[in-house]
């Protein structure tokens, strides 16, 4: 929901503080008037180098959550096909009927997988932003600029080193998003998604290390 008097997206209530000032022209959301990929394109770039202005502008596009869903699916299928695709073709016994068969139900994966990790993330680092450093604006609001910055996911395919350039990317935008849409302090900002994403990239990398023993 939008208070009426100042403008501010709320989930509950709010506390209003009258009413809002107009917001700087190059910040207010310009509707495209349709399907516009280049301009959420150039967004998404504008959102992974840290621009606060591409970041509120995103945050109150309501087109900008479907299009970044498309990104992270785009982003998460190009990490199966460029991780798992060359093994299966290599099997001995694989026909074109199992490849196709294990490539439609390895993008159903990476999409669910993917999805439940953002969005998981996402909400806790929304919920701690509120709770423990008073914070402001909406889930929405932090999701819509964090998926069009999801592409940065694609750095995990890095030899080595990809799960901590992905931790390290996507605590920057996301640490970034918080200081922007929720109005956190830079500090403490940074410092939710940094712990987070560490800690659960850390446990990945120890998990798939293992698994290779």
């Amino acid at each position: 929901m939008q208070c009426p008097l100042c403008g501010i997206e709320y989930d509950l209530s709010h506390k209003c503080y009258g009413v809002a000032s107009a917001p700087a022209r190059e910040e207010a959301w310009s509707n495209t008037g349709g399907f516009a990929p280049g301009h959420y394109v150039r967004m998404s770039f504008e959102i992974a180098l840290l621009k606060g202005i591409a970041i509120r502008r995103a945050a109150c596009d309501p087109n900008a959550i479907a299009y970044g869903a498309v990104f992270c699916a785009i982003s998460a299928g190009t990490i199966f096909l460029m991780s798992a695709l060359p093994s299966m073709l290599r099997r001995p016994a694989a026909s074109l009927e199992t490849i196709a068969l294990g490539i439609l139900l390895g993008f159903i994966f990476s999409w669910v997988y993917l999805g439940l990790i953002v969005v998981g993330q996402l909400s806790l680092c929304h919920i701690l932003a509120k709770v423990v450093f008073d914070g402001k604006g909406t889930l929405l609001g932090v999701m819509r600029p964090s998926l069009l910055a999801g592409f940065v996911s694609c750095l995990v395919l890095i030899p080595d080193l990809g799960v901590f350039a992905v931790a390290a990317a996507w605590s920057a935008i996301v640490g970034r998003v918080l200081e922007k849409v929720n109005r956190l302090p830079r500090l403490p900002a940074y410092l939710i998604p940094s712990v987070i994403n560490f800690l659960f990239f850390g446990l990945t990398y120890h998990v798939s290390k293992s698994g290779l023993r």
